[in-house]
């Protein structure tokens, strides 16, 4: 199936009550960063030239602070700001509703994940394109068991395990279809992808980001606020492209509302805070040596080797040369590291 070229619409389902949250203000409108949580989102949603259109779906008694910071960040291609329904799966309904009809594809993105990069929503905009459906998705990395009443009773294959993230896109008469179908049957699925596949359609798997996060406890706001630290620029350029397809395979799919999926994704945030600064701390140390090897060549002409064996003294340049395996200058005859007050 191939629906290019497509006119995008997205939907912002964000009318979590955020009960975890422990406080009066709605989860999306909690402040990250200086912005209100959902903004973060929208603002990435925004910057992808297909879509044309998003509606938000919010909390019922903040619409009016809703459209304020919608109007506030100059977000014009938000062209409505709805109630949302009893549960998610109500509330994209709801947001399918009041899409312009022009929207062929839908884009489907939760408004509590604001580490969500243009990259990634353009990926799973074309895989859809073409698929018809298709879904971000992260392999799973840990060893992942099943248990009965604090017991192990098997081990899965995590070879075709995957945690599903959003963004999800579909061709709207499919994602139409599946709600319809969902509420004549009264099935409920925690991600519109699900919903799709109770009709047979298949979805694609799209190559999703680890730094991805989905905030649903008051703790994650710390990672986010990490993750959200280290985009922009050349950082953003980096994970934006590592977005490909994944490979299409029959696999069983471990969700964020499962506790599985949700612990292991805590892990693996955890482990991109880490990994990031790690990189940087490589990354400033590879420029200082890099400085170090410039300032000795400029100077080689200080350098003299006087032979042992010869009454001449036999002058030469040697020229100090990086290597990037061992991250430090080196001598040409491979006598490994210069002294460390040379350095």
């Amino acid at each position: 199936m191939s629906l290019e070229p497509a006119t995008v619409g997205a939907i912002v389902p964000a009318a979590g009550r955020g009960e975890r949250f422990r406080g009066a203000t709605p989860k999306a409108l909690v402040p990250i960063r200086g912005r209100p949580l959902v903004q973060h989102a929208l603002e990435a949603i925004h910057r992808v030239d297909e879509v044309v259109a998003i509606v938000v779906v919010g909390p019922a008694h903040v619409l009016d602070a809703m459209r304020e910071l919608v109007a506030a960040a100059r977000l014009d291609k938000v062209t409505a700001v709805i109630a949302g329904g009893a549960d998610r799966q109500a509330s994209v309904a709801r947001g399918l509703e009041a899409l312009p009809a022009a929207a062929d594809l839908v884009l489907i993105h939760d408004g509590a994940r604001p580490c969500v990069t243009p990259g990634l929503v353009r990926a799973v905009v074309a895989a859809a394109a073409t698929a018809g459906a298709a879904t971000a998705a992260v392999p799973i990395e840990d060893t992942v068991k099943r248990g009965e009443d604090g017991w192990v009773t098997s081990t899965l294959d995590r070879t075709q395990l995957y945690r599903v993230q959003t963004p999800q896109a579909f061709h709207r008469a499919v994602l139409e279809r599946a709600h319809r179908e969902a509420l004549r049957s009264g099935f409920h699925g925690t991600d519109d992808a699900a919903l799709v596949e109770q009709l047979g359609h298949p979805v694609r798997l799209v190559a999703g980001d680890a730094g991805n996060l989905k905030v649903t406890v008051p703790e994650d706001l710390a990672v986010a606020e990490a993750l959200l630290g280290r985009g922009g620029g050349p950082a953003d350029a980096v994970r934006v492209e590592q977005h490909a397809e994944a490979p299409a395979v029959d696999a069983a799919v471990v969700r964020d509302g499962d506790e599985i999926g949700r612990a292991l994704l805590e892990q693996r945030a955890d482990q991109v805070v880490r990994d990031s600064v790690q990189a940087e701390s490589a990354d400033r140390e590879r420029r200082s040596a890099r400085d170090v090897g410039d300032r000795f060549r400029a100077r080689s002409d200080d350098f003299v080797h006087t032979s042992a064996t010869s009454p001449t003294h036999a002058v030469r340049k040697p020229v100090l040369s990086l290597s990037k395996e061992q991250g430090g200058p080196k001598l040409p005859d491979g006598r490994g590291d210069i002294h460390p007050l040379c350095r």
